[in-house]
């Protein structure tokens, strides 16, 4: 026969409600020059027979019936093996072409673009009952495409067109992928060749639960990591597309009512996110194509005027919403001021603040792309998924309330510090609150003695465990009731000092660095706390690594460890296996070890510890955490961190940024310092679920597309 300029293919399955569209929309393209391949696995009859009278209608369709085929690829192939046009276009059988000159379209391009291995275009996506539910265009030229290849596919499948020639040099579709099969062919295609994507709707998508894209869930998950790791090496953004794949896979693996409840809405907002951008305006689309464009009429203006001070003003009120829920929480309202606390304050600025971030998450596409985003949501869900797997789901919404209450911080700051002021004005914020809070603490110690409710009477113990004395350990009050907890607090303040510090400037360092630091520094000490003076150690290690470098630097600091035990910083206490609290700490650790073990996957449940082991609590966050939640939450609450740290290392250490920024990677390793102060003193606090360590990964989160919009 003779050779069709576009071999069109289509496969079926048990769907002849929706095949009879999609063929319509094929035999009604402007361009006559095609064949259409319709593959049919199965024994629906239906399907048969329909494809009877459409093969008797028109000879340009060719049907082709296996009763026990393979996977969509093999499918694919078979087809493809038929097929004899210069280009290939995709349609699914659930899908149809609303663009009549789709096919010539793209005809034209490919013939006069001989470097471009293909190309696609935007899509409408609809319900079974063809109700609209949004419309997205995919990225346009090949490098905004390249940008986003490993995050998803940079191709809509029935939009798309691509020449067979290469489809036959890569060997076509991947049998041995179990789902994202579509996804791969582009990319390989890619490295072949440019792509392009249309700024024009050609097709109306599908989506309804018993589609692929929700019965194959887990088979996709585990095709999306494969196909990420495969092409690593030829696309930008793994590490964010790593850190999506997992949530996916996490996502996956959800109770069914959850995924079949949330899908729609999740499919909707993966495609809006990792699209192009919104449908453009006819004047638009003639300017980027080098025509002029027409003059914007003076109400335009005004209404883009508007529409950009309610921008401003919403992302003024996330800040500073964001800000006082942080401040006030560390301050413990609650228990300062009992009778506003009746009014639930503190839950209507947190919903407050929620409204707000939600829009600023729904206009700035650069936040969907941080991976910190994509585990903070996976560990989100693993908190009520540990209480369900032990059955305690009746606790589960509880659970994650309580989470929310510290774990809401995060996707608040990361929302709300769009800028590099921001993000100074939140650390000033908290240095502002631990100075007041550290005052307060102080100042009920002079006034009432070691009877002050600020003051905790550390006993002290023999080696039989009687108790031979005490002494005072400041303490303040609400989460940071306990002195370990306020050394805390007052290390992380310290540390976010340096995001104010100005080179050369040695007065103004004097009086908003220097003397706070000292002040802070005090307050740690008074504190009593042996895990405080080792995150105080780690902040002094950084303060020196720059000019002394790491050996030096780590010699200084472990001897100014030493020197404050020796001094008695740590307070008159050993830390020998004799002592009672340092047995104890031991004892809890192998208890939490205990619980891992027989909990391994999703943990003994979300604040269960103490229900294991009602004498102490964990005294380790990491150990707490794999207790816990397993290693389900465990991994995530490590991927958060561990991506964290590496986002801040490599912005504080980035030569451009510190030619051309020099304010952000200071302030990048302000951030750093104090998650690694943090940190330090968590290896002996349970802080796994402690507002503050949200607060600097939500920094730390936000500081990633300030890096990528400034360098």
């Amino acid at each position: 026969m003779d050779c069709p300029q576009v071999s069109v293919l289509t496969l079926t399955r048990n769907r002849p409600q929706f095949l009879d569209r999609a063929i319509q929309s094929v035999i009604g393209q402007t361009l006559e020059d095609w064949e259409l391949i319709v593959v049919h696995d199965g024994q629906d009859q239906q399907t048969a027979a329909l494809m009877e009278q459409w093969v008797q209608r028109d000879p340009r369709i060719r049907y082709f019936h296996r009763d026990s085929g393979g996977n969509i690829a093999n499918a694919c192939n078979y087809g493809l093996a038929q097929a004899h046009g210069q280009y290939v276009a995709i349609l699914d059988d659930d899908d149809y072409w609303v663009a009549a000159d789709k096919l010539a379209k793209q005809v034209a391009f490919l013939d006069s673009h001989p470097d471009y291995a293909g190309c696609g275009g935007g899509m409408t996506v609809i319900d079974d009952d063809e109700n609209v539910l949004m419309s997205y265009l995919k990225p346009e030229p090949d490098d905004e495409i390249r940008a986003r290849a490993l995050l998803a596919n940079p191709m809509t499948h029935s939009t798309s067109m691509f020449r067979r020639s290469l489809g036959e040099a890569i060997g076509y579709y991947d049998e041995s992928l179990a789902g994202y099969q579509d996804w791969d062919i582009w990319l390989r295609l890619g490295r072949l060749g440019k792509l392009y994507n249309f700024p024009e709707l050609f097709t109306r998508y599908t989506l309804w639960s018993s589609g692929g894209s929700f019965q194959q869930q887990r088979r996709n998950a585990l095709s999306a990591l494969k196909i990420v790791f495969r092409h690593r090496a030829g696309y930008g953004g793994f590490t964010g597309a790593l850190a999506l794949a997992i949530t996916h896979l996490a996502y996956a693996h959800l109770p069914s009512g959850i995924r079949k409840s949330s899908f729609s809405f999740l499919s909707q907002r993966k495609k809006a996110i990792f699209a192009g951008k919104q449908k453009r305006t006819a004047s638009e689309h003639r300017s980027s194509l080098g025509s002029k464009p027409e003059e914007s009429k003076p109400e335009e203006d005004s209404a883009a005027l508007s529409a950009g001070k309610v921008r401003s003003f919403v992302s003024a009120a996330a800040f500073v919403l964001t800000t006082a829920y942080v401040v006030l929480a560390h301050l413990s309202p609650a228990v300062l001021f009992p009778h506003p606390a009746q009014y639930s304050i503190m839950v209507w600025l947190a919903a407050a603040a929620t409204l707000a971030c939600l829009s600023q998450f729904l206009s700035h596409r650069l936040l969907w792309l941080s991976p910190q985003l994509y585990l903070m949501l996976g560990l989100t869900v693993a908190v009520p998924v540990s209480l369900v797997a032990n059955g305690q789901a009746r606790d589960a919404l509880r659970g994650l309330r309580e989470f929310l209450v510290s774990g809401v911080v995060f996707y608040l700051v990361f929302a709300a510090v769009d800028t590099l002021r921001k993000m100074r004005m939140l650390a000033f914020a908290v240095v502002l609150s631990a100075i007041y809070l550290l005052s307060q603490s102080l100042v009920g110690w002079y006034l009432n003695g070691i009877y002050s409710p600020f003051i905790l009477r550390q006993h002290i113990y023999n080696a039989q465990g009687d108790v031979i004395g005490e002494f005072p350990r400041l303490q303040s009050v609400g989460i940071l009731e306990d002195p370990n907890a306020l050394a805390q607090y007052l290390l992380v303040a310290a540390s976010l000092l340096t995001l104010a510090w100005a080179p050369g400037r040695w007065r103004r360092n004097l009086a908003l660095v220097m003397l706070p630091a000292a002040y802070l520094l005090y307050g740690i000490l008074v504190t009593h706390s042996r895990g405080g003076l080792i995150g105080l150690a780690i902040l002094v290690f950084f303060l020196l690594e720059k000019r002394f470098g790491k050996i030096i630097s780590f010699v200084l600091s472990g001897s100014l460890l030493c020197l404050l035990f020796w001094a008695g910083a740590g307070g008159p206490r050993s830390i020998s296996h004799s002592d009672p609290a340092t047995a104890g700490r031991i004892g809890v650790w192998q208890s939490g070890i205990g619980m891992f073990r027989s909990s391994p996957v999703f943990g003994v449940g979300f604040q269960m510890f103490r229900v294991h082991n009602p004498s102490l609590t964990a005294h380790n966050s990491l150990l707490l955490c794999l207790a816990e939640l397993g290693m389900f939450g465990g991994l995530l609450w490590l991927g958060v961190i561990v991506f964290s740290l590496w986002d801040l290392n490599r912005i504080a250490k980035n030569d451009r940024c510190l030619a051309q920024n020099p304010e952000l990677a200071r302030s990048a390793n302000g951030v750093r310092i104090a998650l690694f102060t943090f940190l330090g003193t968590g290896c002996f606090l349970s802080s796994t679920y402690v507002m503050t360590l949200y607060v600097l990964i939500g920094m730390a989160a936000a500081a990633r597309p300030l890096f990528r919009r400034q360098i």
